[in-house]
C-alpha cells in the first residue's frame, strides 16, 4: 500500500532520474518555466512512475487537468488512483 510520502518520493526520484532536477517544492508547477522540464520528459517520468508504483499513471489525466502537475497534487491523485485500483 502506498502512502502520500512514498508516492511523493517516487515522483521526485523519477523526475531527478530523467531530468536531473533535484529541488522540487510540493506546490511548484512541474510544467512551469521555473523548472524548465521538457514536456517530452514526462513520457519517461510517467513510465518510470508506472513501474515503481505499479499504477496506470496516465489515468490521472482522465480525472484531472493540468493543475495536477505539482508534486503534491500528483501524489494525491496517484494515491487516490491506488485506492481505486484495490
Amino acid at each position: 500500500m502506498h502512502t502520500k510520502e512514498s508516492v511523493e518520493t517516487a515522483i521526485r526520484e523519477s523526475i531527478f532520474d530523467v531530468t536531473g532536477v533535484a529541488k522540487l517544492e510540493g506546490n511548484s508547477s512541474l510544467v512551469g518555466k521555473e523548472l524548465d522540464i521538457n514536456p517530452v520528459a514526462f513520457l519517461y517520468i510517467f513510465d518510470i512512475l508506472e513501474k515503481r508504483l505499479r499504477l496506470p499513471v496516465y489515468d490521472v489525466f482522465t480525472k484531472y487537468g493540468y493543475n495536477v502537475m505539482t508534486v503534491d497534487n500528483l501524489a494525491t491523485a496517484l494515491l487516490e488512483l491506488s485506492k481505486s485500483e484495490h
